[in-house]
């Protein structure tokens, strides 16, 4: 799993033990790849926001991205 000579700290894995999709129609006739269908989503809540609330962190939404940037810097590959 190593990538650029970097190995990485942890993995996922993932066993799937059963998939199952809808008719393949439906994915057409929802819009789901056309922006112009989508509902607005202007007050919806951003992912920042979301892992804030979720794991109750005392930080602003743009703490949160410093610190991205900051262990991104310093972590990937």
């Amino acid at each position: 799993m190593a990538l650029k000579g970097k190995t990485p700290d942890f993995a996922f894995v993932v066993r799937v033990e059963r998939v199952l999709i809808h008719c393949p129609k439906c994915v057409i006739r929802a819009g789901l790849w056309e922006p112009e269908f989508w509902p607005d989503a202007s007050g919806t809540a951003g992912i920042a926001e979301g892992m804030i609330a979720h794991a109750k962190l005392k930080m602003t939404p743009e703490e949160l991205y410093e610190e991205a940037v900051k262990d991104g810097a310093t972590t990937l590959y």
